[in-house]
């Protein structure tokens, strides 16, 4: 009984934790990691459509992302309504949430990031790439 009062204690408190300040933003000192779980505070440095045509954005071909610590995004299906938000100097958190395995040696994509924006309260999940590794 006191494991479910403390676990529904702490659910609780989620929301609140989620919305806190984050530290201070600077670019990391180290290298992406290449396993799971790490989190990183950085800023957007570009969000814009995945492709424009003739110098004109195309919102049904999804959204492409960047951020400060290195990390790219990338959504080939419109409708991330989060994502398509993005503005660029947004305060995020970046987290690497997945990353496949048994790849070929030097095969890095695959990777699966949590985003958390600040000012918009919210997160979604985008792919680094459009093909896990071994891939197209």
């Amino acid at each position: 009984m006191k494991m479910q009062a403390l676990a529904f204690g702490l659910a609780a408190l989620l929301p609140a934790l989620a919305m806190a300040d984050p530290p201070a933003f600077e670019a990391p000192a180290k290298p992406w990691p290449s396993s799971k779980p790490h989190c990183q505070n950085t800023t957007v440095t570009l969000a814009t459509t995945r492709l424009e045509s003739g110098g004109q954005p195309q919102y049904d071909s999804g959204v492409a992302l960047r951020f400060a610590n290195g990390v790219s995004a990338v959504d080939y299906q419109p409708g991330n309504p989060v994502a398509m938000r993005e503005r660029e100097g947004d305060k995020v958190q970046t987290c690497l949430y997945s990353v496949p395995k048994n790849c070929p040696p030097g095969d890095d994509r695959g990777k699966v990031y949590r985003v958390y924006d600040y000012r918009l309260h919210a997160a979604y999940y985008l792919p680094a790439t459009q093909h896990s590794c071994g891939g197209a």
